[in-house]
């Protein structure tokens, strides 16, 4: 008798079975102000543990617990290593500045009035696609479904016949009826040991 290829649908509902007891919200941002938060994400870039913590603590230091709106885009035309990293941070600032917003209330309505959708933060940005570090911002500060995607994660979801793309995989965990974000952090938790540096605080 020949078995019946399983669905996509029918793959995620059986990984999250098996999987669940896995989860464990990541909590390395807690107590971090949205700024503090964005530019760590920003600074979580395709590094190790080691030199991931060592960028994101310079540039925290060169933060100083302000406001990303407060920032002069010049100031912080260098901050990263990497130019993408700069560049969004850099169309964030200019955006807020013509918006005459602060990050904080730019977050406050993507969270609370928004379609919940990470396209708005993709182009509040600059980028023409899904970034994985705004996708970890999205999931572990401002709340937003998200399925963040690094390499780990890729190999598993192909592995298993699932499609490595963040829009339908969180469309998937819709129709499955599950929580996209938590979803995406049993896939994370399962694929790699690797753990993001903890810069939480007490709040």
């Amino acid at each position: 008798m020949i078995k019946q290829k399983q669905s996509e649908f029918e793959i995620l509902l059986d990984y999250w079975i098996a999987n669940q007891h896995n989860y464990m919200p990541f909590t390395w941002l807690r107590g971090r102000s949205f700024s503090d938060a964005f530019v760590i994400c920003l600074g979580a870039g395709p590094w190790l543990y080691g030199r991931r913590k060592t960028v994101q603590g310079l540039v925290l230091g060169k933060l100083k617990s302000r406001d990303i709106s407060e920032l002069d885009p010049q100031e912080i035309s260098s901050w990263y290593p990497l130019k993408w990293q700069n560049q969004f941070l850099c169309h964030a600032v200019t955006v807020l500045h013509q918006n005459d917003q602060s990050f904080d209330e730019y977050c406050s309505y993507v969270s609370n009035f928004q379609s919940k959708n990470i396209k708005e933060l993709a182009d509040f940005v600059g980028s023409g696609y899904r970034p994985k570090v705004i996708s970890l911002f999205c999931r572990d500060s401002l709340g937003i479904p998200s399925f963040p995607i690094d390499r780990h994660v890729k190999r598993r979801l192909i592995a298993l016949g699932l499609p490595p793309d963040e829009t339908k995989m969180i469309n998937l965990c819709k129709l499955c009826g599950l929580d996209p974000s938590k979803v995406a952090t049993v896939f994370v938790r399962t694929a790699s040991n690797m753990d993001n540096p903890d810069w939480s605080i007490n709040s």
